[in-house]
């Protein structure tokens, strides 16, 4: 089998679609029946990450067989003028049986299958969805990574159900030389991952810390991750809040730099409305972080009755109950019991397992020669 991979996101930035494609491929190199990979990075934009990131070799520094990389200048526009010429991304890479994208609309091909992730839903009803529900659909499969992603795109996207493929959640990433500590470091800091986008609630995550804060004065919080949609709003909020001097944004934190967060935090705090996997927690589980989140089936499939959840939106009522909650998650991420549980459960969710399933799924589907 032939695959071709979208991997610019994977060279060109760090957190999300980057890192999941980063970390598939590292996991299906070393498989015994892996396929040949061919790996399409596309456009000018900076290959950011340092090649020890990538994960392209193996541990003698080798790199692995059956495993080709090519890099491609052209632009996107070009490179849909190039498709409607019959030489699409997958005729550039020679041929292949099916190819796995990270976006759903792009890069453009002309033969081969298409294949997509789907991990996060736009709000229900909107014009996001019913485009996403469009592309879905163009797809001749779409990897989901919860029982509740592939419900959500049967019944909200319309997605064929033989097209849907459950494959488990991946989050091991952070353990590679960084072996979970026996308690929290100090202060006691609550972490939050991700962009400031509306569905992540920051105003109401401001609210609660403000809540702990007034409890707990030695309380940090620390939000790892770019600016969004609502970031300017968030700032503002923050300029007034009673809790303003413990609050600590780092815009465009390195891997290394999320890792070492993650692995001395004291709580995750992780707020959503639209997530069907639950990559996110599951990576501060592996190091023993108390968990507060928002109650999506995605997480409670997941985790169990693990974190501590809470009903979410809340508006402005969200200060007490998420700083109960938060002050019971700080408790949670000091007891050896609990982070000896939570890093079990972290640590389960294998990259391994993921490329696994996902190599199986395309041998499902794809018949035998290239495309």
């Amino acid at each position: 089998m032939i695959v071709g991979i979208d991997y610019l996101p994977a060279a060109s930035h760090a957190p999300g679609i980057g890192r999941y494609g980063r970390e598939l491929v590292r996991a299906l190199a070393p498989l015994p029946e892996r396929p040949a990979l061919k790996l399409f990075a596309w456009g000018r934009a900076p290959r950011a990450l340092p090649a020890e990131w990538l994960g392209l070799a193996d541990p003698a520094g080798r790199a692995w067989p059956a495993l080709q990389r090519f890099e491609h200048p052209w632009p996107e526009r070009l490179l849909k003028l190039s498709a409607r010429l019959g030489r699409g991304a997958d005729r550039w890479l020679g041929g292949c049986d099916l190819f796995l994208r990270m976006f759903p609309d792009r890069p453009p091909l002309s033969r081969a299958p298409a294949w997509m992730p789907l991990a996060e839903f736009p709000p229900q009803g909107s014009p996001a969805e019913q485009r996403l529900g469009v592309l879905a659909r163009q797809h001749a499969g779409v990897l989901v990574f919860s029982e509740h992603g592939r419900e959500l795109a049967q019944q909200r996207l319309g997605v064929d159900p033989a097209r849907l493929h459950r494959v488990p959640v991946g989050a091991d990433h952070w353990l590679r030389g960084r072996p979970p500590l026996a308690a929290p470091g100090d202060p006691p800091t609550v972490v939050v991952l991700g962009a400031l986008r509306p569905e992540r609630l920051p105003e109401e995550v401001l609210l609660g810390f403000e809540r702990l804060f007034d409890r707990r004065r030695d309380a940090r919080l620390l939000l790892l991750g770019p600016p969004g949609a609502a970031s300017e709003r968030f700032q503002t909020f923050l300029g007034f809040s009673s809790a303003r001097s413990a609050v600590e944004w780092r815009q465009r934190p390195a891997d290394p730099e999320v890792a070492d967060a993650l692995r001395s935090a004291a709580v995750l705090l992780h707020l959503s409305s639209g997530e069907a996997s639950a990559v996110t927690p599951l990576e501060a589980a592996a190091f023993g972080c108390g968990l507060v989140l928002s109650r999506l089936p995605a997480f409670v499939e997941a985790l169990g009755d693990l974190p501590i959840y809470v009903d979410t939106p809340l508006g402005k009522r969200a200060g007490e109950p998420l700083g109960t909650a938060l002050e019971q998650a700080l408790e949670r991420g000091h007891d050896p019991a609990y982070r000896r549980r939570a890093q079990a459960l972290g640590a389960a969710a294998t990259w391994r397992a993921n490329a696994e399933a996902t190599l199986a799924a395309w041998g499902r589907a794809v018949p035998a020669g290239p495309g």
